[in-house]
């Protein structure tokens, strides 16, 4: 039942339609090549407090032998970016449900957390940060989250300072309000179709040579649910975003950038799926 419910909302969708996309042409020198070296960072830096799903190589292992498995690692995952290719086995989701509420009574109560294998991790660690530069320019500024040196801090820091800039710079017999309207998407991840999502990467210029393996990643997912010591049977998931994954994040981040555009840029502010709005009413004496 919970593998049905999660599901549900990604078989709304079709899967990637490539006869849709304009694939930006690209040289073979325009592939980035990954270092061995960045690889290796990657593997060392990997933190062992976080859970490793059933069957997959643990992070202490991956440390511990990153010298030996750094330089393979680096081959496989070049051959992947100048192929266009991300592998079948990395795309294998096992979720967990987390309870949105303490006492969950039914499955719309549960929060669908995907666990992806570590070596996935490791090659995200080394593409997505590419796509994160390449849509720096390009991205709404007002949006907070994901970017390095931007956080929750600087969301409400521009808030507060819109706030009372409206409300301190009054002049004389004048009385000023501000409005704050919250916004929270319904279901911002899993509501995700991959055909627009590759369309609007494209759009906000992420280079013409990641757009394939990127693609990529978006086809034949698929999903079980781990619940209790079982595992549901595999569900395919043609849309929606993976929690749990960068690529679920680049991919909203990139899809939402305009949906607050109607609203002046100094009086919004985005984090991930969160908006608020600001009003400044002038109010009569």
């Amino acid at each position: 039942m919970i593998a049905d419910k999660f599901a549900e909302v990604s078989n709304h969708y079709q899967p990637l339609q490539r006869d849709e996309i304009m694939f930006p042409a690209f040289s073979k020198e325009d592939v980035p090549e990954i270092s061995e070296q960045n690889i290796l960072e990657v593997l060392r830096a990997l933190d062992v407090s976080k859970s490793t799903r059933k069957f997959d190589i643990p992070v202490k292992v991956l440390k511990h032998f990153s010298k030996e498995i750094g330089k393979p690692l680096t081959v496989i995952i070049n051959n992947c970016i100048q192929q266009g290719i991300w592998p079948e086995l990395f795309k294998s989701e096992i979720v967990t449900p987390v309870p949105k509420v303490p006492a969950p009574k039914s499955t719309d109560d549960l929060r669908n957390i995907s666990g992806l294998m570590n070596l996935n991790k490791v090659m995200e660690k080394v593409v997505c940060p590419l796509v994160v530069e390449d849509m720096k320019s390009s991205l709404d500024k007002s949006q907070f989250a994901n970017q390095p040196g931007l956080s929750t801090q600087h969301y409400l820091i521009k808030l507060i300072d819109r706030i009372l800039s409206a409300t301190d710079s009054c002049s004389k017999g004048e009385c000023v309000a501000v409005l704050a309207t919250l916004i929270d998407w319904k279901k911002a991840f899993p509501m995700q179709d991959h055909t627009l999502g590759v369309k609007s990467f494209i759009r906000n210029g992420v280079r013409a040579s990641l757009i394939p393996i990127l693609a990529s990643f978006f086809e034949r997912r698929t999903m079980r649910v781990a619940w209790r010591g079982k595992l549901s049977t595999e569900r395919p998931l043609p849309g929606s975003g993976p929690q749990g994954s960068s690529w679920g994040i680049l991919e909203y981040l990139s899809q939402s950038n305009n949906s607050a555009d109607n609203v002046p840029e100094e009086d919004r502010a985005k984090f991930m799926d969160d908006l608020t709005i600001l009003e400044i009413i002038l109010l009569a004496n």
